[in-house]
């Protein structure tokens, strides 16, 4: 039978799969307040980040090569997924009236991601989405995100923040830290809502379990490192690569 894993990627080289996402298991999702593992204000944070770098890439239509294709898909993709926990979110907080508009407009932007036109387009409705005061519409976690997509995300967010857990700088990076895990946090948790690779009958409880154990260590990594506690905020970012190695070897190829 052939495995594939997807958390413990931004270790290991990153797996190249595709992902047909399914709601299949949705309702058997335990119901996890967002607040829990990511505020509303990281998320929030990284969704402007990720936009202004897609916006970068996005300058000079004759430099909007393949190099930058590729990280405008990713980005596009992890901030449909953040805005889709930003949809679900039980905070309040300014993002929610567009959130249903910033995954669609997201997503449109990965959907498009080699036509330059089509992309700018998409970039500006999706920033329209930010200042939105009102409409709404629904949000839900299943297929928020190409997962394939995500994971190539994962080893770029981890890097950085593993750099500002383990280094000399830990205070000073302290927000950007706390914010780069809640995005490895709210991917795991949109990521438990695919059972793509469940083939098996336990591998459901498996996937969920992976899923949730690293969302979770995300979260205990940013409240760690806020609190200003260097050594729990590594030790909880072991825990992190812990489950690496539990999806290698749970659903690894």
């Amino acid at each position: 039978m052939r495995r594939i894993c997807f958390l413990g990627c931004w270790i290991f080289p990153v797996c190249l799969f595709a992902l047909v996402a399914s709601d299949a298991f949705t309702a058997d999702v335990p119901a996890v307040k967002p607040s829990t593992y990511a505020p509303a204000k990281d998320l929030i944070a990284q969704v402007e980040f990720f936009l202004d770098r897609i916006e970068t890439d996005l300058e000079d239509p004759d430099e909007y090569l393949e190099e930058q294709q590729k990280r405008v898909g990713m980005d596009a993709n992890t901030v449909a997924a953040l805005a889709a926990v930003l949809g679900v979110h039980d905070e309040e907080h300014p993002l929610k009236a567009g959130a249903a508009a910033l995954v669609q407009h997201a997503k449109g932007m990965a959907k498009n991601v080699k036509d330059y036109a089509a992309t700018k387009a998409e970039l500006a409705k999706a920033k329209q989405a930010l200042e939105a005061t009102s409409g709404g519409g629904k949000v839900g976690l299943a297929g928020s995100g190409d997962l394939a997509q995500l994971m190539r995300q994962v080893p770029i967010v981890n890097n950085s923040l593993r750099s500002g857990v383990m280094g000399t700088r830990f205070e000073r990076l302290k927000e950007k830290s706390a914010a780069s895990a809640a995005t490895l946090a709210a991917i795991a948790e949109v990521s438990a809502y695919d059972d793509s690779y469940c083939v098996e009958d336990d591998d459901l409880e498996k996937w969920q379990k992976i899923c949730y154990e690293m969302r979770d260590a995300s979260a205990a990594v940013a409240k760690a490192t806020r609190a200003g506690d260097q050594e729990a905020a590594k030790k909880q970012l072991d825990r992190l690569v812990q489950t690496c190695d539990d999806c290698h070897h749970a659903f690894r190829d």
